[in-house]
């Protein structure tokens, strides 16, 4: 095969890869996303061994104390209304029955929009007018649960699914960083090294290179559409 015609092939696979890129970032899209950070307090296990300290909450003594913080947001890039959300499916906060919820304040959402919060039995229902595309609010909950797996948020969006789950806190979020500019390099080293050395390079090496090079593109690729906790709400997370 040319030179000619193996540049030409991956420099028309780079640009179908770009096209792909540009068209998905410009559709619209309106994803609902939930991620869950919590802190134990108190546990009955503790309270077991220390017999001299109670915690007493409406007259009656806590055996578990954990505190949770729920981000919701619109990961997508359409704003969401409230006409979008079905009135059987609303976003909503569920704790499990056997636990109970002892209060629920909103510690951060976006000035403009309006959030409410209703408690009906262990469910804690989210009512706001609108979200624009990566902004939404942050719900401190102060609950019995020995952590926060009693804990689950649920809804849907019309048109955009249900609410998905993004796991993009501590040390898995640091790695994907250093990932993607991990592959960033490979795949930059590995053109570079292809087009300085293509006319000397074996017919198989040149295969294994151009091979690299779109794997490395599949792997940026998958690290640009991740989801990810806009920085907004994950700073607060960390705080208080």
């Amino acid at each position: 095969m040319e030179i000619s015609t193996l540049s030409g092939l991956l420099i028309g696979i780079f640009g179908i890869v770009l096209s792909i890129i540009f068209y998905l970032k410009g559709s619209r899209k309106k994803n609902p996303a939930f991620e869950i950070s919590g802190l134990n307090i108190i546990s009955e296990s503790i309270n077991n061994k220390v017999n001299d300290i109670k915690i007493i909450y409406k007259d009656s003594e806590i055996k578990n104390l954990t505190v949770t913080k729920v981000a919701i947001w619109n990961a997508g890039n359409d704003t969401i209304w409230e006409k979008d959300i079905p009135n059987s499916n609303k976003f909503r906060i569920n704790l499990s029955r056997i636990n109970t919820i002892y209060e629920s304040e909103i510690i951060l959402k976006d000035k403009d929009s309006t959030l409410e919060l209703h408690k009906i039995d262990n469910s804690i229902i989210c009512n706001f007018n609108f979200l624009e595309a990566n902004s939404g609010f942050i719900i401190k909950i102060i609950h019995s649960g020995i952590n926060s797996d009693s804990i689950s948020v649920m809804g849907k969006v019309i048109g955009g699914g249900e609410m998905k789950r993004i796991n993009d806190f501590g040390r898995k979020s640091e790695k994907r960083e250093k990932e993607f500019w991990k592959y960033i390099g490979i795949g930059f080293f590995s053109i570079f090294g292809y087009f300085s050395f293509i006319s000397t390079m074996p017919f198989f090496l040149k295969i294994m290179v151009l091979f690299t090079c779109g794997l490395m593109l599949t792997l940026v690729i998958t690290q640009i559409f991740q989801k990810k906790v806009p920085n907004r709400l994950k700073e607060k997370f960390y705080q208080d």
